[in-house]
């Protein structure tokens, strides 16, 4: 049975993603909120700037849900029902952003194609003429685009399989719509560039770019894979490149703006031109028409009137077409002027049918007299509204003329100096790449030389090194293991390693190569078996490394034949120490510098009656009698003080049973490599019998001496010299004797 993998996002990469989620269904639902209660601050932020449409708010709203949806770990659902809850929002969050995609490719479809699918006021009906709207409640072509990028990237970066391409191919999108909106939002500092966007269309609002700002580095955050789509450029490097291209499309867009400015500037610059021009000219054919009356009264000649009505219709279609141009132009004060003008020429024109009538309809004198002055009046009017309204045109081509200087000015600066940041940055950037090229190619010198040190010393080194992979063949050997095993290096590339093992030791070669991979290290004796069939005893410490990405084991084998022999020959000299020891009748001890025993020979059963293990951490002293105990720390605290020897001490000990046991003690200061007091080693005699002989001895010549000063006869002994060595009491009461003395 198949299942389905989902791709797994670090931990703050979903943190972002989750905060950026949270913020576009927020502001959706502020601006949807605007909308419906007609909140001029939820709609634009500040009066005069452009609103986000609602349908901008309904597929921020989409996408957030997407993003929330298409990052959620699986593990955050009920772990019986994980794969159930994390597919179906998947699809759900997948389907969502799908509909925002949608949205944004049907209005850009309105645009380029200039078709009305009926979604523009599908939610809310917009009143034209509106800050920034071309189209009634239609969102900006740069707004349509990135919704429809930001469902392209999420779409490729939730999908189960993470490849190299797909990851790039969706971070490069959510790049773009965070380029397009910083862009969008540097742009709000060129006022005179007004609410024209790309081709004069809608211009993307404030809170609109900020929020594809957060949206498209969330795309790239979980776009970014470090195991799988490596970016060797630092940070720094990197931000300054991302300015770069946000300045360049911040150039790119306010140009584009500027130039449908000043078009429509030249445009508005010409209509005004052209209406003072009509405006000129209707005066010219009024004045015309006027005379031609004046000379019909005074002449009654019917060649005035016919002049007079081709005057009057040159007139009409002059005022037609100033009609035309005044009612083109989305200025109030244009039809306020071409509204007086189009009265007072038909006032005009009534009084000049009147004036001709005045004949036929027996007009006396003083009343045509009257009409005449009349006539006059209207004339002085007409030119003098005429005149007012040439002024105000003239008025507004200057003023449309200095904004149209003053956005030139404006566009040129912020190009000059759009290009020259830019080009500082993109100079930065490369100079910093050429340090780092630089850098790299210093570093793979070091390395190439690091590598020649490294094999020098590889092959100096005299113990014999192999690395192999987990399967036993050799990858790299030293100069040392080919003269130890007498193989050339070619010849042990082409073997594996247990063809150089004796059986025994290859047989559990395997098992402690697994070892060393799980436990990182390890360490053995074994055997090398020499080309020629000769065994070499060898200590091996194996450890696993890293070799060219893959898992490998290093392998140190080391001669330890005279190591053995040293061995062999402590295990003999140890062997005769340990028989002299068990031969001998004394009992050999060792104590630390606080008069602990720390050893003690088995002579001490049969001397004391303790076992080994019952006197280790005592001290001599616990095993005397208090006061005797006193009396030779009396003597031995000068001794050891001194650091002395000291040689046939005479002590008394307690056996386990109680009974005294007097004992002749020699030792020997023990000093170790750093010239330090260890400790006493030393040696017990046990010299009960001889004191018990000693005493016999004593006893037996007190009692013969006893004998003989009891004795009545005289007894004197004396050497071959004559010389008296004793005598008793007897002796000295003869008279021979004291003769002799005398």
């Amino acid at each position: 049975m198949s299942t389905t993998t989902f791709p797994v996002f670090p931990r703050w990469h979903t943190q972002l993603a989750s905060l950026a989620a949270l913020l576009a269904v927020i502001v959706g639902d502020m601006v949807l909120a605007g909308w419906v209660f007609d909140i001029g601050v939820l709609k634009s932020i500040l009066p005069g700037w452009v609103s986000m449409k609602p349908n901008a708010a309904v597929s921020f709203i989409l996408i957030g849900i997407a993003l929330l949806l298409t990052t959620r770990s699986p593990a955050t659902f009920d772990l019986q029902h994980s794969t159930f809850f994390s597919r179906f929002a998947r699809l759900f969050g997948l389907l969502a952003s799908l509909l925002a995609g949608l949205i944004g490719l049907l209005t850009l479809s309105e645009y380029v194609f200039g078709w009305d699918f009926g979604i523009d006021q599908w939610l809310i009906r917009e009143q034209a003429g509106m800050v920034g709207t071309s189209h009634p409640g239609r969102m900006a072509p740069e707004t349509a685009l990135c919704f429809v990028l930001l469902a392209a990237a999420l779409w490729i970066a939730s999908g189960s399989r993470r490849l190299r391409r797909s990851m790039l191919t969706s971070m490069i999108l959510g790049l773009l719509v965070t380029t397009l909106a910083l862009a969008s939002i540097l742009s709000y500092a060129m006022p005179v560039s007004n609410a024209y966007g790309w081709f004069g269309l809608t211009f993307m609002a404030m809170h609109t770019a900020i929020t594809f700002t957060v949206l498209g580095a969330a795309v790239i955050a979980i776009s970014w894979q470090p195991d799988i789509l490596q970016w060797s450029l630092s940070r720094n490097t990197t931000a300054a490149f991302i300015c770069g291209m946000a300045v360049l499309v911040f150039i790119g867009l306010n140009t584009n703006r500027s130039q449908i400015s000043m078009k429509e500037t030249s445009r508005q610059i010409e209509r005004n031109e052209q209406a003072q021009a009509d405006i000129g000219s209707n005066l010219i054919e009024v004045f015309y028409a006027h005379a031609q009356i004046n000379g019909y009264i005074i002449t009654g000649d019917e060649r005035f009137l016919k002049s007079y009505l081709s005057a009057k219709a040159a007139s009409m279609t002059k005022l037609d077409g100033l009609r035309r141009v005044e009612l083109a132009s989305a200025e109030p004060v244009h039809h306020e002027h071409f509204a007086r003008i189009e009265a007072q020429t038909k006032a005009h024109s009534q009084w000049s049918r009147q004036i001709m009538d005045a004949p036929r309809t027996g007009m006396t004198d003083a009343a045509r007299n009257n009409m005449i002055r009349h006539g006059e009046d209207l004339l002085e009017n007409l030119h003098e509204t005429i005149g007012q309204v040439e002024s105000d045109h003239h008025q507004l081509t200057q003023q449309l003329k200095r904004e149209s200087e003053n956005l030139a000015r404006s566009s040129y600066i912020t190009v000059a100096t759009g290009t020259f940041v830019s080009l500082l940055i993109f100079l930065a950037v490369i100079f910093r790449l050429n340090s780092a090229v630089n850098e790299w190619k210093r570093a793979e010198q070091e390395i190439i030389g690091s590598e020649e040190r490294f094999h020098m010393l590889f092959d100096s080194i005299a113990d014999a090194i192999f690395i192999y992979d987990t399967e036993g063949q050799f990858i790299q050997v030293n100069h040392t293991a080919c003269e130890r095993l007498s193989y050339s290096r070619e010849e042990l590339l082409q073997i594996g390693i247990a063809n150089i093992y004796t059986p025994e030791h290859a047989a559990k070669l395997a098992e402690r190569i697994k070892e060393a991979l799980e436990r990182g290290k390890f360490v053995f004796e074994t055997a090398l078996v020499c080309k020629d069939g000769s065994v070499i005893p060898a200590e091996s410490n194996i450890r696993k490394i890293d070799y060219d990405g893959k898992p490998a084991i290093l392998c140190v084998a080391r001669d330890i034949t005279e190591r053995k022999r040293a061995e062999g020959a402590l295990r003999e000299s140890e062997s005769k120490l340990r028989n002299l020891i068990e031969t001998t009748s004394d009992w050999i001890w060792e104590v630390d510098e606080n008069a602990v025993y720390t050893y003690a020979s088995p002579q001490l059963r049969d001397m004391l009656g303790y076992e080994v293990a019952e006197v280790i951490g005592k001290t001599p002293f616990d095993l005397m009698p208090p006061e005797e105990a006193k009396r030779v720390a009396d003597i031995f605290g000068p001794i050891v003080a001194a650091g002395k020897s000291f040689i046939n001490l005479e002590n008394t000990n307690l056996r386990k049973d109680g009974h005294p046991v007097v004992l002749e003690t020699s030792g020997v200061p023990v000093i170790d490599s750093k010239g330090k007091f260890c400790g006493y080693r030393g040696i017990d005699r046990d010299i009960t019998g001889r004191k018990r002989a000693e005493m016999s001895l004593r006893d037996s010549e007190a009692r013969l001496q006893t004998i003989v000063e009891n004795l009545t006869e005289g007894i004197a002994v004396s050497d071959l010299d004559g010389r008296l060595l004793h005598f008793n009491r007897a002796a000295l009461e003869t008279e021979i004797f004291k003769l002799v003395v005398a």
